[in-house]
């Protein structure tokens, strides 16, 4: 009996409790959310890396060499990608890695993985990249 009288008297309490500027449930939601995490400043833009007009262009002859001195059962490289792989993809499509390392050299950019990286990678000049 007294479970069919909470159910037809109309309630004395609201269900959701009421807020400034908050009508209806999804409103008090982001009030709720906006008071306890509220939205934090944009970060500053990064600067764009420019091109160093002194930097010689990767050329796919370069490419191959670079990849044609690594053994397939060396070691992975520090981006953990087998040679043997690298060697694969330079067979089926050249300009793959060249596409990923002209900006690199072009721009001057080192990757962050490899600042902190611990590994000697084996060759010298430009066969780091990989």
């Amino acid at each position: 009996m007294w479970t069919a009288k909470q159910l037809v008297a109309p309630r004395n309490t609201p269900r959701f409790p009421s807020l400034p500027d908050a009508a209806d449930p999804v409103a008090i939601n982001n009030a709720l959310l906006n008071h306890f995490f509220p939205p934090k400043d944009l970060l500053p833009g990064r600067g764009r890396l420019t091109k160093n007009p002194s930097a010689t262009p990767l050329t796919k002859e370069e490419v191959r060499l670079l990849v044609s001195k690594s053994s397939p059962s060396s070691a992975p490289g520090p981006y953990g990608i087998p040679y043997s792989v690298w060697k694969r993809v330079n067979q089926i499509n050249p300009a793959i890695i060249l596409e990923l390392i002209s900006p690199l050299v072009a721009c001057g950019h080192h990757p962050p993985l490899l600042k902190n990286h611990q590994q000697c990678s084996p060759g010298q000049g430009r066969q780091g990249l990989l």
